[in-house]
C-alpha cells in the first residue's frame, strides 16, 4: 500500500497520515445530507400549507371581550375592525365598536357606528339613543335622549325580557338580569333634564318640561341624590327658593353623614341605641354623587346661604382632590359670606396661585376672586 509521509514540527517527531478513507468523516457527511434534504422537505410543505383559518364575526367579538376583560382595549379595537370590515352594517358589531371607540377617544367614529345601528334597527335598543343624546346638543339631543327614554320604559314594563347590547362588556351599559331598571330610567330622565337646563333651556316649555323630567327622576330614584339635586336646580330658576331648599336638604342628607356635633335635629339622619339610650348618626342612604356633582351641590348651597352645609361638602372635596380651582374660590367666597376674612382672604389667595399655577381657562373666576381680595385689602 502506498503511504504519504506528512511531516509536523509538534514534539519533533514525524507523523504519518494514511491516504485510506476516514469512516467517521463519510458518516457525518451522510447525516449531513440527510438533514439538509429533511430541512428542504419542512420548506416545500410551509410554501403549500393551507392558510389558517379566519375567524366569524361572533368569534371576533368573543374575542374582542376578551381583549376588554384583560384590559387590553387596543387590542380589542383592531380585533373590532377586523369584525367591521367583514360586516360593517351588522348592529350587534356597531353596538360593540360604538361604545369603545368613543372609550378611547374616537368620538366621530363612535358617532358614525351609532347613528348607522340606529338607522339599521329604529326603535331597538335604548343605548345607542342615550349615547346619542349625550354626544349631541339642543332639540337633537332631547329627540335621542327621549327615543332612548321610551325604549327603556318600555322594556321596564316587560319583566324578563332582556335588550341584548352586545359584547362590550365594560364599556357597554351593561342591563340587569331581567331588563331596565328604575334606577336606569333615573338616569336617563337626569340627563334629559340637564339638557333642558343648559343647551335647550331657551324653548318655549323648557321649564315646564325640565321640571316633568326632573320629577319623573325622582319617581324612578327617590334614594337618588342626583335627581333631588337636580330638581332643587330647577326649583331654583323658577324661583321657588323654599321648594328648592326643602328638596336639596333632602338630596345632601342621602349622601352626607351627620356630624357627631350636629345633635338630632341636623338633617334627620340619627339612630338611638337601644341598649344605651344614645343617639349616633345613621349610615347615608346612597353613597356620595360623583366629584364635580357636589361642587354643584356646594354652589346650590351658597347660594340658598346654607353655610355650614356648604362648608362641609366643600371641606369633603378638598380632602379628596385638593388641586381643583373652583373649590378654593367657593371656600373663599362662602368665608366671605361668613364674614370671615382671615380665612377668606387665605382661601382666595390660594385660589389666584393654584389659577396661575395650572392655567386654568375661567377668567371670570380669577376677575372674581381679584376684585375680592382688593375689596377685603391686605392683612390686618
Amino acid at each position: 500500500f502506498r503511504v504519504n509521509h506528512v511531516y509536523t514540527a509538534k514534539m519533533g517527531k514525524h507523523k504519518v497520515k494514511s491516504s485510506r478513507p476516514n469512516k467517521k468523516a463519510g458518516e457525518k457527511a451522510l447525516l449531513r445530507a440527510k438533514a439538509k434534504k429533511k430541512l428542504k422537505s419542512k420548506v416545500r410543505e410551509k410554501g403549500t400549507a393551507k392558510p389558517a383559518r379566519k375567524l366569524s364575526v361572533p368569534e371576533l367579538l368573543h374575542k374582542v371581550e376578551e381583549c376588554l376583560d384583560a384590559f387590553q382595549y387596543e387590542e380589542a379595537l383592531q380585533v373590532c375592525d377586523q369584525a367591521l370590515a367583514l360586516e360593517p352594517r351588522s348592529v350587534p358589531v356597531l353596538d360593540v365598536a360604538g361604545p369603545l371607540l368613543l372609550e378611547l377617544g374616537h368620538t366621530d367614529r363612535a358617532i358614525e357606528c351609532f347613528k348607522t345601528a340606529v338607522e339599521l334597527s329604529p326603535g331597538e335598543g335604548h343605548s345607542k339613543y342615550m349615547y346619542l343624546g349625550q354626544l349631541s346638543s339642543g332639540e337633537e339631543a332631547v329627540g335621542y335622549l327621549t327615543t332612548g327614554i321610551g325604549i327603556m320604559a318600555a322594556t321596564l314594563q316587560r319583566p324578563g325580557q332582556t335588550e341584548v347590547e352586545g359584547a362590550c362588556a365594560s364599556v357597554v351599559v351593561e342591563e340587569e338580569e331581567g331588563g331596565v331598571t328604575a334606577e336606569d330610567l333615573c338616569t336617563a330622565y337626569c340627563s334629559l333634564a340637564e339638557v333642558y337646563l343648559t343647551d335647550a333651556c331657551f324653548a318655549a316649555d323648557a321649564e315646564q318640561r325640565c321640571f316633568e323630567c326632573c320629577c319623573k327622576a325622582v319617581e324612578y330614584g327617590p334614594s337618588s341624590p342626583e335627581a333631588h339635586q337636580l330638581l332643587a336646580s330647577c326649583l331654583l330658576s323658577q324661583d321657588k327658593q323654599e321648594e328648592a331648599r326643602s328638596v336639596l336638604l333632602k338630596s345632601v342628607s342621602l349622601w352626607l353623614s351627620p356630624s357627631l356635633e350636629s345633635g338630632p335635629q341636623e338633617e334627620g339622619g340619627w339612630q338611638v341605641d337601644p341598649d344605651t339610650g344614645e343617639g349616633q348618626p345613621s349610615a347615608p342612604e346612597a353613597p356620595p354623587p360623583p366629584y364635580f356633582t357636589r361642587v354643584n351641590c356646594a354652589k346650590l348651597l351658597l347660594e340658598l346661604s346654607e353655610h355650614e352645609r356648604c362648608r362641609r361638602v366643600l371641606e369633603g372635596l378638598l380632602c379628596e382632590d385638593d388641586e381643583v380651582v373652583v373649590v378654593w374660590y367657593l371656600m373663599g367666597w362662602l368665608h366671605r359670606c361668613m364674614d370671615d376674612r382671615d380665612s377668606a382672604r387665605f382661601f382666595l389667595q390660594q385660589t389666584e396661585k393654584l389659577f396661575l399655577a395650572l392655567g386654568c381657562d375661567d377668567t371670570d373666576l380669577l376677575e372674581h376672586t381679584r376684585a375680592l381680595l382688593q375689596e377685603m385689602g391686605p392683612e390686618e
